[in-house]
């Protein structure tokens, strides 16, 4: 990758200062509120950062978080928009600030404080202001910047993007390193950069999701090296094997790559790494403090009434980890209050929680309202759960199927009679993701069936890409499907609309008791989940244990359990 020669720290106001003596004799530009004080005053900033390093597992030693780039980038930022750096954090939290750990965060509000003069709370508050999600979303919307580098605090945090809008589905590809058996191949590859090219000629944004071993054929438009043709447009070069391919890049045009927070700490992508605009993003970070107050609230609240402790949590909702409540909160919750800082708004309001509690019911796991019972945990509560059979949950989703799509938890295997009855296919029965496409969209616009039933098997594995990419395939196809149903039935009269087919999406992930790695429970906007089982001989358990004596409830209980256990993969496929 092209490295940018390295600055001295005596330089760098030289640099800044040029760049703003060169802007200032530009014919556009007019009397502005930044001065050149202004400009030695990020000069400052950024040389302060630059001397603060976190430690990594993986060069064994300190490593910086900031480099050149991001220096160029900052000084251009405010000398493009004209912002006052006192007044406005934008340049410096998209530039500077991506970094969330406490170890960089600290002394960044120090620095920001005693640059703009203003109290630790103002500070935090402004802060506040641009977070990751606020600070991607602009520069998506600026064609003159950076492209913006994600890095995951976890698997699953990309998908905050679309809970919040920030990546509409009809303007966007996702394209994920296929682990689908025929697509392990370089053909895949080429397919990729075919997609890459076909989204600059479009304008449209591009999400590369660990996709590593295309960056190099992406040389040219990852570093924004663009040159203008005959006709006017920005071109670049695509290399593809040993040639080099000239491709139109819109204006328009933006990328975002993909990475997990392990990946940033490899010694030998620091320097690609400095190319981008770096934010990172996690569910729990990306809520203001007074939703953060909120969420431990909640995680309480599940402790009291159902009598459990925060460790078994887990067990009681089946994949619940320390990102569950914060995405059901980001999920549920409306946007407006995701981004307020009013410190007035951190109590649980009985509404909210009656609205994140409806999101936990479906998800309890029987085996542990079980456990509960037999140790008497649970007989004192005057919540009672209630299960239902993968029927009635599939009935009632069908109802809200233009605006969700069913995932389903279980630990159930799939039985003959279940595929059967259910025409139930099974991720792993596909060679090629481009076969699995084809079978989404023949759903979509060539099938009478009502239902997409899909079974995905989880495996002891922290690698989830395959299933996020068939998820993401389900997401584009049934928002395209509803939309144009909805664009038809403006030009239609009501009795038209009331016959339109309801089409239901149901992805069954199969997982395994105690997995070191289990299924992460991630609410998102479009999916309901559920979680199913053999469950009515619990509610039978339940009924039960209210009615005999408490002497005679534990002999009951114990054979019910076993009986239970008995029953469980037979009556399961009939239900």
């Amino acid at each position: 990758m092209h490295k940018i020669p390295s600055v001295a720290p005596i330089d760098f106001e030289n640099i800044a200062k040029g760049m703003y003596k060169d802007k200032r004799q530009d014919s556009n530009w007019t009397k502005t509120s930044i001065s050149e004080n202004d400009i030695e005053l990020l000069v400052d900033v950024f040389k302060e950062l630059s001397g603060t390093r976190i430690r990594s597992s993986l060069t064994f030693g300190e490593t910086n978080l900031i480099g050149t780039r991001d220096f160029y980038a900052l000084i251009r930022h405010y000398l493009e928009t004209r912002e006052n750096p006192r007044q406005s954090f934008e340049g410096v939290m998209r530039n500077l600030g991506g970094y969330k750990g406490r170890e960089y965060q600290d002394p960044l509000t120090d620095i920001l404080q005693k640059m703009s003069g203003l109290r630790k709370e103002q500070v935090l508050e402004k802060m506040n202001c641009w977070g990751a999600l606020q600070c991607i979303k602009a520069n998506l919307n600026n064609i003159h910047c950076r492209h913006c580098l994600l890095i995951c605090e976890k698997q699953h945090s990309w998908q905050l993007l679309l809970d919040h809008d920030i990546l509409p589905y009809d303007d966007v590809v996702f394209l994920f390193e296929s682990q689908f058996p025929a697509d392990l191949t370089a053909s895949t590859n080429y397919d990729h950069l075919q997609k890459v090219s076909n989204c600059m000629a479009a304008g449209k944004k591009v999400v590369l999701f660990n996709l590593k071993s295309i960056h190099e054929c992406l040389y040219d438009m990852l570093n924004q090296r663009y040159q203008i043709n005959r006709q006017g447009q920005n071109v670049c070069g695509m290399s593809v094997d040993s040639r080099s391919r000239e491709c139109i890049v819109a204006d328009t045009f933006r990328c975002i790559v993909v990475i997990r927070e392990e990946s940033f700490n490899d010694p030998m992508q620091k320097a690609f790494f400095h190319r981008f605009e770096k934010q990172w993003i996690s569910y729990r970070k990306s809520l203001p403090l007074s939703l953060t107050k909120k969420a431990e609230a909640f995680q309480k609240y599940l402790c009291k009434i159902y009598d459990t402790s925060n460790q078994e949590l887990s067990s009681l909702f089946c994949g619940f980890n320390e990102d569950t409540i914060p995405s059901a909160i980001s999920c549920a919750l409306p946007l407006e209050s995701l981004s307020s800082t009013d410190s007035k708004n951190e109590e649980l309001k009985p509404n909210e929680i009656d609205l994140l509690h409806q999101l936990f019911s479906p998800l309890l796991n029987p085996e542990k309202i079980v456990d509960l019972c037999i140790h008497k945990r649970f007989s004192n509560n005057q919540i009672m759960p209630t299960f239902f059979t993968f029927k009635e949950v599939v009935s009632e989703t069908q109802e809200l199927c233009n605006s969700k799509m069913l995932l389903i938890l279980t630990f159930d295997e799939m039985q003959n009679a279940f595929q059967r009855k259910w025409d139930c296919k099974r991720v792993e029965d596909y060679a090629k993701v481009s076969h699995f496409e084809q079978d989404v969209k023949q759903f979509f616009t060539g099938s009478d069936s009502d239902k997409f039933v899909i079974r995905f098997q989880h495996k002891n594995s922290e690698d989830l890409t395959r299933l996020f990419q068939i998820k993401w395939i389900f997401e584009t196809a049934h928002a395209s499907y509803y939309k144009d149903s909805k664009d038809e039935d403006e030009e239609k009269d009501s009795n038209t609309r009331k016959s339109k087919r309801k089409k239901l999406v149901v992805l069954i992930v199969r997982s395994m008791h105690k997995l070191q790695n289990p299924f992460p429970l991630i609410f998102t906007k479009f999916i309901s989940l559920s979680f199913f089982d053999i469950n009515f001989i619990c509610i039978l358990i339940l009924k039960i244990g209210k009615n005999i004596e408490n002497g005679r409830r534990y002999l009951w209980i114990h054979w019910l359990v076993n009986l239970y256990f008995l029953c469980k993969i037979y009556f399961k496929t009939i239900n």
